[in-house]
């Protein structure tokens, strides 16, 4: 089955400041997708930026976001579609 390239593709990870964001972040880092990660811990998030840069990844933009928290959703969500 092929694999799909997601080279240089927008990839939202929430929940990236730690534990299985971070890990997933790192892995898809590696195939040099745009990353956007969301958490509400942002020491732990520029943590999992400076992971994802070193891994491959070809940008990395970090959020705080409280994803239990619909209009913040939105709101990061607006900004998020203004990297075009």
């Amino acid at each position: 089955m092929k694999k799909k390239n997601i080279a240089g593709e927008v990839v939202l990870i929430t929940g990236a400041g730690s534990g299985i964001g971070r890990l997933m972040a790192q892995e898809f880092a590696a195939h040099s997708p745009v990353l956007v990660l969301w958490d509400i811990n942002l020491e732990g998030m520029k943590e999992t930026a400076r992971l994802a840069k070193c891994n491959g990844a070809s940008r990395v933009h970090y959020y705080i976001c409280d994803c239990s928290d619909k209009n913040e959703v939105y709101r990061v969500a607006d900004q998020v579609k203004l990297l075009g």
